[in-house]
């Protein structure tokens, strides 16, 4: 018999505006900009300019995470290079800023004011992990599966190695781990649906 699974990446939020990058680096600092931002939907990593120094940077960063505390907070989250790093955020940035509720994308386009309304009602995703509406799906049905059981939440990191597990395949790079808790114990007891939620909250609903 043959086990049937189906998985998402992310999850996806209305967005109604989208918040300007460059004015507000422009709002920073009127003359040099000593950092660039690569920009993922809900999320962005800096990094350093070409030519920017190391202090120029720093102080820069600095009067950057003052601006959003003072007049943005609520609308960005500033991430030092060390909280970026532990999230699994963007590899190298020296910072980097995330949208910590819906309604809201990241754009640049410079001569634009910071806050842009879109056309329409839009979707994004490329948010913090931990924003609602990122969850994703993971359903799976066969002879490797507990019959009826749902699990409310998985980490991303653990479905692949989960899967290998299921299908008896090694799999020494994953980084998770395989989730034994879901599979059945013989051959017998598989065949009923297994669906659960992956992410933070929305533990009640169905994906």
């Amino acid at each position: 018999r043959t086990n049937v699974i189906i998985v998402g990446d992310h999850g996806f939020v209305q967005v109604h505006t989208s918040l300007n990058l460059s004015s507000l680096f422009d709002e920073v600092s009127s003359s040099k900009v000593p950092v660039r931002a690569l920009i993922g939907g809900g999320s962005a990593g800096l990094y350093p300019a070409d030519g920017a120094t190391p202090e120029e940077v720093a102080a820069y960063l600095a009067k950057l995470n003052k601006l959003i505390a003072r007049r943005y907070l609520g609308l960005l989250r500033f991430m030092s290079a060390e909280e970026n790093e532990e999230a699994g955020g963007f590899a190298g940035a020296v910072a980097a800023l995330t949208v910590p509720k819906p309604g809201y994308m990241l754009t640049s386009r410079p001569g634009a004011p910071f806050l842009i309304k879109l056309k329409g009602t839009e979707g994004m995703h490329g948010y913090a992990p931990d924003m609602p509406g990122m969850e994703t799906g993971f359903i799976a049905a066969g002879p490797a599966f507990r019959s009826g059981y749902r699990m409310p939440v998985m980490r991303m990191l653990d479905v692949a190695p989960t899967i290998a597990l299921a299908d008896g395949v090694p799999l020494p790079s994953a980084e998770g781990v395989a989730v034994p808790g879901i599979l059945s114990a013989n051959d017998n007891n598989g065949g009923s649906l297994v669906d659960f939620l992956m992410g933070a909250g929305n533990r009640d609903r169905r994906p």
